[in-house]
């Protein structure tokens, strides 16, 4: 599944993603705004976001951020395994490792995601570095032992 490129900037507005079940790829170049941040969250879990891995700066916050929105859509209560909005953060790694990861082993043990997108959080729109970065983690040859060229 090749994702889309979608360039998102703190305290900018928030960008089409739904309405299909999807997951997404936050590239936290930057940092965000807090009161943004937590209307991001509450967009992603609103437009069908099931899966969201974040890499860069704040990632356990961002990773919180949405678990609590995904516990706000349910009023604080049980969420049913196909609302279960995954979440992983990758911090300490390399960008290419969380870009591999989001490739090869985030799915959705409920649901099946149609759509993938790479929010990236970044000074200015970079969707060839992007891409292109992403292109070749996903397709980075693995040593014998089964370790990808960054680990």
């Amino acid at each position: 599944m090749t994702p889309d490129y979608v360039r998102v900037h703190s305290g900018g507005p928030m960008p089409e993603l739904g309405p299909e079940p999807y997951r997404a790829l936050l590239v936290a170049e930057n940092e965000a705004e807090c009161g943004w941040r937590a209307r991001f969250a509450h967009h992603l879990v609103a437009t069908g976001c099931m899966y969201f891995l974040v890499w860069g700066s704040d990632c356990s916050v961002w990773h919180d951020c949405v678990d609590e929105a995904n516990l706000a859509a349910h009023d604080f209560g049980d969420i049913p395994d196909d609302a279960f909005v995954m979440t992983t953060w990758h911090q300490n790694e390399p960008l290419e490792a969380a870009m591999w990861f989001s490739h090869h082993c985030a799915s959705h043990p409920d649901v099946g995601l149609q759509r993938f997108h790479i929010l990236h959080l970044g000074e200015q729109a970079d969707p060839e570095r992007v891409l292109s970065l992403y292109d070749r983690a996903i397709n980075a040859p693995l040593d014998e032992r089964g370790n990808a060229p960054w680990d």
